[in-house]
């Protein structure tokens, strides 16, 4: 995977994805019935509908509610790209979702910076610290 592509994804990581408390492999005790542990299944999942989202022209990222800088960053998304944060319940971050956040973002990170430049998404998140800053600061 290519250097900015990580850096864009780390980004979205801190800006969307906050408060994930579990980076661990999953163990035997979270494989499905077909053998494949949950946090695989869920990434693939993320892929599988981010690559449909893509085909129906459908840009959307997935996160999570409680960053102070998601509600700006999901705002100017959809101004400027026409993109949406899909926000999940702060509750719902079970390693399968955070698994399924990051395929499903990470094949529509790839997606976004080949429509829209390689930095599109860095600057959105830059724009949402500096928002958000300012509007602290009011």
């Amino acid at each position: 995977m290519k250097a900015p592509l990580l850096r864009i994804l780390w980004l979205l990581l801190v800006l969307i994805l906050p408060g994930c408390t579990s980076t661990k492999a999953p163990d035997n005790a979270a494989t499905q019935k077909s053998g494949q542990p949950r946090a695989e299944r869920g990434y693939a999942a993320g892929q599988a509908d981010a690559r449909k989202d893509i085909q129906s022209n459908r840009l959307a990222f997935v996160g999570w509610k409680g960053n102070k800088h998601a509600p700006a960053f999901a705002r100017l998304l959809k101004e400027k790209y026409g993109a949406t944060v899909r926000m999940q319940p702060k509750g719902s971050m079970k390693q399968e979702d955070v698994a399924y956040a990051y395929g499903y973002n990470e094949v529509m990170s790839a997606e976004f910076e080949r429509r829209f430049g390689k930095d599109a998404l860095h600057r959105i998140g830059e724009e949402a610290m500096k928002v958000q800053s300012d509007g602290q600061r009011k």
